[in-house]
């Protein structure tokens, strides 16, 4: 008998293992023949033996007096030193079989035949007792099971079912054969005729998200139920890998590849090449390994072979940059796939599309749909939600407008209409922008007088260039903007701290809803010819390639943004170059080739060209008055001679305009003091402070007369109140405990010396 053995200390449970519960009832039986008979260890033969105890052996028809032959090994065989006290143990042998029995069947529970078959398949190694003496009747008993797994897949095919359905899902027993695609005969046929033929028949389904790929390859598996497929194509079923689970059951390296390699064995040797094999955005699929050569070069080595000699046949599906990465990556994979390409349907096409799903829609919801609304669905769809593409962007609109129905009257029996102010709701839900610049109608849309009140309120001093943009947005509020454009772009030129970066956060937050609403880029970062890259993208074979730009990405995140480019000027040539294609465009490619929408964005350049240098350069300054009529004309056109000389006329003509903004006066400073002020006593308000503040007018002016510097704008007064306010008041809270409100005030003495006040409020 084989002694070779785990130490005693091991014990080995057999209830640990992945195994059916016939085969602990077999290896129980085991342990009883090898304590009978005396043995100190369980050996294979202790288990083949076993077998003969169950009803299967019977449903096997073995008549070879295997049992009485056996016990009667067992007992010439027995070699023990083994005490009556001492419990049997599983040999090292014995281990190794079922632990090689645990790595094959990894996928599912062994079972007592699989024990058997490799048993038998390698019987000098488990059996070498009985090997030679009964080698023809053990070659009987092979062939016989085998013949019995062939005739009966009811076993065998029940465990390949389990790895199957652990690792995909039956496309085709879901889909109805009634089921239907508009507008894609060509592309349904094509995928047909690759499917048919005899190389290259593997079609990967090329488009953008949301253009119906999956519901072409629902309409092939419904046509072959319908069994309007050629004849090599009649009887397959279309089964989708599903990725999730083929990761979520590898925990040790090598585990994924096993899998796949299991599963691709299966269909091409179990299944009569009747199973086609989805696979889902692939470029996932040979992505698994952190998108490391070794593991993609792993999977694709494992499919190479199969795809070669056609043991198995795919459909895959994928976005044009996403499949060009991927055969760039991996030599030679393309001439086993080709291409159907799915562009994104018309508008007359989506309609019919949304118009047959209306039905199960409305019964979905207990809503009615017109004709009227759809077109509706249509045009929201198109002008809002430019990040996604048709048919998909205009059915989430119409469930979601439907939800939103449904739920404002939710113990309501009666079939409620879908109306165009729900999709306007819907549309402001799914594209993050305000309603009231969707719902234009009397009440909400917002003049130009109201929206330069706005922005007069936060920015001090800039009427004239406040009119010039406010002017150029009317057209965007009343849809005269061409659709192709950013909402609006201007060059915004002038002093520094004269409120250029406020005015682009005041349009933030009154259009979109928010002062973060906003993407800035300081272009003294950008002077570099590289630096293009940093924006729309590393190009291919360079570090960063595939993870897209810091401008392109900003933007298809957040497509309702206002885009900020500071000092534009200090920007290299080529940054000016592509901006030629936003602002002209409305849209920008990154280097991946996925084109961004920026036609909802309001574009900013801030520069200092052609500003003042001089602190005595304009009577004003000295004065620190507001700027004349004359002064201001004159300040335009030197700021405007600038940008012309600076930036290429086709940059200036595409934007709607330059706007000048003006250096700030004494007044306009006393304002900002006060808009600081505030700011400050909403800070003290939102932390609990029991402190709040007095300042008079009087004391505001000589801090704006103070801080004024006519060549840097408001900068210097908010350090002077950071030092001359802030300080302090930071200096009380830290050492005084005050347990009752008080006034902080601040004032000037005779002498123009500056004092501080608290009192306590009665």
């Amino acid at each position: 008998m084989n002694t070779n053995t785990y130490p005693n200390s091991l014990n080995f449970n057999i209830t640990s293992l992945k195994c059916t519960k016939e085969v602990l009832l077999t290896l129980a039986q085991a342990e009883t023949l090898a304590t009978k008979y005396n043995y100190t260890y369980v050996e294979p033969i202790h288990i083949f033996t076993s077998f003969f105890y169950t009803k299967l052996s019977y449903t096997l028809a073995l008549n070879l007096n295997f049992k009485e032959l056996l016990l009667v090994e067992l007992s010439l065989h027995r070699k023990s030193n083994k005490t009556l006290s001492s419990p049997v143990q599983f040999s090292l042998t014995s281990l190794t079989l079922l632990s090689n029995l645990t790595k094959k069947f990894f996928y599912r529970p062994f079972n007592t035949l699989d024990i058997i078959y490799l048993i038998l398949k390698n019987s000098t190694i488990y059996l070498p007792e009985i090997a030679k003496t009964f080698d023809k009747k053990l070659n009987v008993f092979l062939t016989t099971l085998e013949t019995h797994l062939e005739l009966t897949p009811l076993i065998k095919d029940t465990s390949n079912n389990e790895l199957l359905l652990k690792l995909s899902s039956n496309l085709s027993e879901t889909i109805k054969s009634s089921y239907t695609i508009i507008g894609r005969n060509s592309e349904t046929l094509k995928l047909i005729e690759i499917l048919s033929r005899k190389t290259k028949r593997n079609p990967i389904i090329v488009g953008p998200e949301g253009v119906g790929r999956l519901s072409l390859i629902k309409a092939l598996a419904a046509k072959i139920k319908r069994n309007e497929v050629p004849v090599t194509l009649k009887n397959k079923e279309l089964w989708m890998l599903n990725i999730n689970s083929l990761i979520k059951y590898t925990t040790y390296k090598g585990e994924l590849e096993q899998q796949f390699e299991e599963l691709i064995n299966l269909i091409n040797s179990h299944y009569n090449n009747t199973i086609i094999l989805l696979c889902p955005e692939i470029e996932l699929l040979f992505n698994l390994n952190n998108s490391s050569e070794e593991g993609i070069n792993t999977l694709i080595n494992i499919l190479k072979p199969a795809l070669e000699k056609n043991y198995i046949q795919l459909i895959g599906t994928s976005t044009s940059s996403e499949y060009e990465k991927f055969t760039t990556k991996t030599s030679k994979i393309d001439k086993y796939f080709d291409i159907v390409t799915l562009i994104e349907p018309s508008e007359e096409v989506t309609f019919k599309i949304v118009k047959n799903k209306v039905a199960s829609i409305e019964e979905f919801h207990k809503v009615s749909i017109s004709s009227d609304i759809i077109k509706v669905v249509i045009n929201l769809s198109k002008q809002y939600l430019k990040h996604k593409t048709f048919p998909e962007k205009a059915l989430i609109l119409l469930d979601v407008a439907s939800a939103k129905i449904k739920c404002a009257n939710p113990v309501s029996t009666q079939i409620n209409l879908v109306t165009t102010l729900a999709l306007q709701q819907a549309a402001s839900d799914l594209s993050g922008l305000p309603a009231h610049l969707i719902i234009k109608n009397l009440d909400t849309v917002k003049t130009e007088a109201t929206l330069a009140e706005k922005l007069n309120s936060r920015v001090f001093g800039q009427t004239l260039a406040i009119s010039k943009i406010t002017t150029a947005l009317k057209r965007a509020y009343t849809g005269l903007k061409p659709i192709n454009k950013p909402i609006g772009s201007w060059l915004l030129c002038g002093p520094s701290g004269t409120g250029k970066t406020e005015v682009a956060k005041s349009l933030a937050n009154f259009l979109f809803g928010s002062d973060t609403e906003m993407v800035r880029f300081d272009m003294s970062e950008f002077m570099e010819k590289h630096s293009v890259s940093r924006l729309i993208g590393s190009p291919p074979g360079y570090i960063g390639y595939g993870e897209g730009g810091q401008l392109t990405e900003a933007v298809n995140k957040k497509p309702y943004t206002v885009v900020l480019f500071d000092e534009i000027e200090k920007a290299h040539v080529d940054v000016h170059n592509l901006m030629l294609q936003l602002l002209d465009d409305g849209r920008l490619t990154d280097s991946s080739g996925k084109s961004v929408d920026f036609s909802n964005t309001i574009i900013l350049f801030t520069s200092n060209l052609g500003c003042p240098t001089n602190p005595l350069e304009f009577k004003s300054f000295q004065e620190g008055s507001n700027f004349t009529k004359e002064e201001y004309l004159f300040l335009s056109t030197k700021i405007n001679t600038a940008v012309q000389n600076h930036f290429r006329p086709e940059f200036i003509n595409r934007l709607d305009s330059v706007v000048v903004f003006q250096p700030l006066s004494i007044n306009y400073l006393t304002k900002i003091v006060d808009k600081f002020l505030d700011q400050l006593s909403s800070n003290l308000t939102r932390n609990g402070s029991l402190l709040c503040l007095n300042v008079s007018f009087e004391v505001k002016y000589i801090l704006a007369k103070i801080a004024y510097q006519p060549l840097y704008g408001a900068r210097p007064l908010k350090r002077l109140i950071a030092n001359l306010i802030e300080t302090p008041i930071s200096d009380i809270l830290l050492n005084y405990n005050l347990k009752y409100p008080h006034v902080f005030s601040i004032f000037f003495d005779k002498n123009k010396t500056l004092g501080y006040g608290l009192k306590k409020l009665d």
